[in-house]
């Protein structure tokens, strides 16, 4: 497994944070949507998002070869929506690939926008994402 910080800039209107959370939502969805979540369901999020300590900028914390099973019943429009930066024909692409791989497994490689800036967990420590734990 390989860990990830992904940058998710604001776009169209909505915030970095707003896009951050409900990327973290939707990667839930994908293998628990709402047809079959519960009241005893302990977390909506497949990952966390995070606070650059100084710039204030957004990323989510995920794993990169991580395999997902895609629910039969899930609808990847809000995801796809979300990823606002890709063209028409992208955005049909990842549609079309989520929906090839209902009940089955997708990489979450193939989730991340490759225009998205991706940082490793030493690339994110060294760019002051993760305080030091040293005074």
């Amino acid at each position: 497994m390989s860990k990830v910080y992904v940058i998710v800039p604001s776009h169209n209107g909505v915030s970095d944070s707003e896009r951050a959370d409900k990327i973290a939502i939707e990667w839930w969805n994908i293998t628990r949507p709402d047809s079959v979540k519960s009241l005893d369901d302990v977390t909506e999020r497949r990952f966390s998002a995070i606070q650059h300590p100084t710039t204030s900028d957004y990323a989510f914390v995920a794993d990169d070869d991580l395999d997902l099973r895609v629910h039969p019943s899930f609808d990847p429009s809000d995801l796809v929506n979300l990823c606002s930066e890709l063209t028409d024909s992208e955005a049909s692409e990842l549609n079309t690939i989520i929906n090839d791989a209902k009940g089955s497994v997708i990489s979450s490689d193939t989730l991340l926008i490759p225009n998205w800036t991706r940082l490793t967990q030493a690339q994110a420590e060294s760019a002051g994402w993760i305080p030091s734990s040293t005074p």
